[in-house]
């Protein structure tokens, strides 16, 4: 009621250091029914690896001990020919995801 207060300075640090990804996609061009191969090899600290075609969201899976991240992809039938883009996204221990 007085107005007496007290307060206790604490730090904290900003993990701003981004998963190192390098993908690949074996092949690189394919046609509608036919599978891809897309393999990540990541900095060991990496926590989750996803790749993002379109709306859809397919977890990686890690090879332990490998640093390599993997998973097949069948192009849908209906796809058209063209340029798709592949987004694939990062996560480390401390929750960064980069893209």
């Amino acid at each position: 009621m007085v107005g007496n207060t007290n307060h206790t300075p604490l730090t904290f640090t900003v993990d701003n250091t981004p998963p190192i990804i390098n993908p690949e996609i074996n092949p690189e061009a394919a046609k509608p029914g036919e599978t891809i191969n897309i393999t990540v090899h990541a900095s060991p600290d990496t926590q989750s690896v996803v790749v993002i075609i379109g709306t859809q969201r397919i977890n990686l899976t890690f090879t332990n001990g490998t640093g390599i991240w993997t998973t097949n992809y069948t192009i849908p039938p209906d796809s058209t020919f063209d340029i798709h883009t592949i987004r694939i996204e990062g996560t480390i221990n401390a929750r960064n995801v980069w893209i």
